[in-house]
């Protein structure tokens, strides 16, 4: 299951971040994975882990803590992420993982 935790709609400077929210994955031992990042550009919405500025030689770059070893794996992992928001915003909490 994952429970989505204290999601909050947030108006970004940019326009394209959404809103900002926790998960919850019992199965992990109760693990809470906080401010995930629901985000949206023309008509694709997408989520993503933190991420922390680094300042290189001109322009910011961003990382995440958090990753999976394989691209599969974390599209397959956020694919579920945004069903359980779905079915979180639609009222339903938890959705099986």
């Amino acid at each position: 299951m994952v429970e989505i935790l204290n999601y909050r709609k947030e108006d970004s400077k940019d326009g394209h971040v959404v809103a900002r929210f926790d998960i919850q994955v019992p199965e992990w031992d109760g693990v809470i994975l906080r401010n995930l990042c629901l985000l949206r550009k023309g008509n694709a919405t997408w989520i993503t882990f933190p991420k922390h500025k680094v300042y290189g030689d001109w322009l910011p770059e961003y990382y995440s803590d958090i990753d999976f070893d394989s691209q599969v794996k974390t599209m397959a992992f956020f694919a579920k992420v945004k069903d359980a928001l779905d079915i979180y915003i639609t009222g339903d909490r938890l959705l099986p993982f």
